[in-house]
């Protein structure tokens, strides 16, 4: 980051004990004052910026709907097994099923 004039002012409250750690630090540091301890633990340090990506937020949805589907098929399934009738799934039902792999995989691919 390039070192210039100082002309900005940046405030902020801490409480008592967060003060006496910052002191702490300073007096054990080689930095000569607070502010030069403080922009140091700003400016360089690796800071996690998250974001939201609305296209996975939409495939989350998608998918927990699907979710929902599933869970009726499974229960319908196994009823049928229990009642020993053989389970055989509508093509709607392996629609569903197929869908959600494919959603799951798309979000597996974004994550990764």
């Amino acid at each position: 980051m390039k070192q210039g004039k100082k002309d900005k002012l940046v405030q902020f409250l801490i409480s008592s004990e967060e003060f006496q750690v910052l002191r702490g630090l300073l007096k054990t540091s080689q930095y000569r004052g607070m502010s030069e301890l403080l922009r140091a633990m700003v400016f360089n340090r690796r800071i996690t910026i998250l974001t939201k990506d609305t296209n996975l937020h939409k495939l989350l949805y998608e998918l927990s709907k699907i979710g929902a589907n599933i869970n009726q098929i499974a229960k319908r399934c196994n009823i049928d097994a229990i009642g020993g009738q053989s389970v055989h799934l509508k093509f709607s039902e392996k629609y569903i099923i197929s869908k959600a792999i494919s959603i799951m995989e798309e979000i597996l691919n974004k994550v990764i």
